[in-house]
């Protein structure tokens, strides 16, 4: 067996008789690969649901923009008014 004190090799784990480099197990790709696909289809359902709320919300940012000078023109007319 070849002495492994230098830190220069990979440790090796002992598992029922066969030696096995360290790294990740292919149990562990698979719900590292499971995760990322549920997270990519969570993401698309969640864009498939906030897809027609888009358009108004984005009608409504550029309302906004464009009428708050008036909008503070009106509270700067009305603010006597109780």
């Amino acid at each position: 067996m070849p002495d492994n004190r230098s830190g220069l090799e990979a440790p090796a784990t002992q598992t029922r008789g066969a030696v096995q480099a360290a790294g990740p197990q292919a149990g562990e790709l698979f719900r590292a690969s499971a995760l990322m696909v549920m997270i990519a289809a969570g993401s698309c359902v969640c864009l498939l649901l906030a897809r027609p709320f888009i358009s108004p919300l984005a009608w409504a940012a550029a309302l906004a923009v464009v009428l708050a000078p008036t909008y503070r023109w009106l509270l700067r007319r009305l603010s006597g008014w109780s």
